[in-house]
């Protein structure tokens, strides 16, 4: 995936976030999620989501990804190395599926636009000639 193409997450993306927040202890209640955004902080949710995406658009390795986990969720690295893989194991072939499944169905719409175009000039073009009545 280069930076230009649109990367698709599925809708039960944000379930599989929260879902791994709980099990690696960093999820918020919607209050301390409010209470950060009135103060001017970003929650970590929408920091984790940030990431992912980020990391999707720009094809990080593990490594990397384990490394910026620590870095901006202040994570000890063991909590960061099980996050990062659990988000490329259930999150990351989401996306890889969904983008596929995209691509494959505007690639048929593609087919079926040529399609319906190659028809009209066809019925264009019979009709090109005729017959002048006098």
């Amino acid at each position: 995936m280069t930076n230009h193409q649109k990367i698709i997450f599925p809708s039960q993306s944000s379930k599989i976030i929260s879902k791994l927040m709980k099990k690696w202890g960093i999820d918020e209640t919607v209050e301390e999620s409010l209470e950060k955004f009135a103060q001017g902080e970003v929650p970590i949710g929408a920091k984790l989501a940030t990431i992912i995406q980020k990391s999707v658009q720009e094809k990080i390795s593990f490594q990397k990804l384990a490394l910026i986990l620590q870095k901006k969720l202040t994570l000890p690295l063991n909590k960061a190395n099980g996050l990062a893989k659990d988000i490329e194991k259930e999150v990351f072939v989401l996306v890889n599926q969904s983008s596929k499944k995209t691509e494959k169905i505007k690639e048929q719409e593609i087919i079926e636009k040529t399609k319906k175009e190659s028809q009209e000039k066809t019925l264009i073009s019979k009709d090109d000639y005729r017959e002048l009545i006098e």
